[in-house]
C-alpha cells in the first residue's frame, strides 16, 4: 500500500494507491474495509493501482483497510493498514468573556475545544495568535488588556482535527482601560 499510510486519519474522498505487479500480469485488485467490499474501482498503470474511497459511507472510527492483488493463475497477496475515519467537525466555544462585553486589566479567556482526533486549538486576538493547545478540553488564557489601546477586539478560536475538519467561533469585546473622569461642581469646595 502506497497511500494512505498506516495510522492515517481520513475524511471525505480519499485516494488509495497500491503497487501490485506479477511477471505474468495482475488480473485484478480488490479493496476492502473491515471485510466489506467497497464500491471502489482501481485503474492500473505499470503496477500502480489507485482509486477513490468515499469515507462518508462509513461511521467515524477505526477500520482495517486491505488491498488484495490477484494474478492470472489465481494466486493472491493481501496487505492491510489501520486507518481512522473522522468526518465530524470539532467542537469550539468561547465560554468567557461573553460577546459584546466591556473588559479591562487582565481578562481570563476561557475556551472549550474538543475532538476525538484533535490536532490543535488556536486562540487569536484580532488576527494575532496568542495560544495553541493540543489536548481536548477547557483551556484558559490570561489576556493583559493594558498593553492594548482602548477599542473593539475580536477573539477567535479555531479548532482543527487530524483529518483536517475545522471549527471556528468568535466573540467581540471592547477594551476600556480609561478611568472615568468625575468631579463635584456644586457646591464648590
Amino acid at each position: 500500500m502506497i497511500s494512505p499510510k498506516n495510522g492515517s486519519v481520513l475524511r471525505g474522498n480519499v485516494t488509495v494507491e497500491a503497487y501490485a505487479n506479477d511477471p505474468n500480469g495482475i488480473e485484478r485488485v480488490e479493496f476492502e474495509v473491515d471485510t466489506t467490499l467497497s464500491q471502489m474501482t482501481f485503474d492500473s498503470n505499470i503496477g500502480h493501482w489507485s482509486g477513490t474511497f468515499d469515507t462518508t459511507t462509513l461511521s467515524d472510527g477505526e477500520y482495517s483497510l486491505e488491498v488484495t492483488a490477484f494474478d492470472r493463475a489465481g494466486n493472491n497477496r493481501t496487505t492491510s493498514i489501520l486507518v481512522t475515519i473522522d468526518n465530524t467537525n470539532p467542537y469550539a466555544i468561547i465560554n468567557a468573556p461573553v460577546n459584546h462585553s466591556f473588559v479591562h486589566n487582565e481578562v481570563i479567556i476561557n475556551i472549550t475545544a474538543t475532538d476525538t482526533n484533535l490536532d490543535e486549538a488556536q486562540l487569536y486576538i484580532s488576527g494575532t495568535s496568542m495560544a495553541t493547545w493540543t489536548t481536548s478540553g477547557t483551556h484558559t488564557y490570561a489576556w493583559d488588556t493594558t498593553a492594548y489601546s482602548d477599542g473593539t477586539y475580536k477573539i477567535t478560536v479555531s479548532v482543527q482535527d487530524k483529518a483536517g475538519n475545522l471549527a471556528t467561533t468568535e466573540t467581540t469585546v471592547t477594551v476600556d482601560n480609561t478611568v472615568p473622569l468625575v468631579e463635584i461642581r456644586e457646591p464648590e469646595d
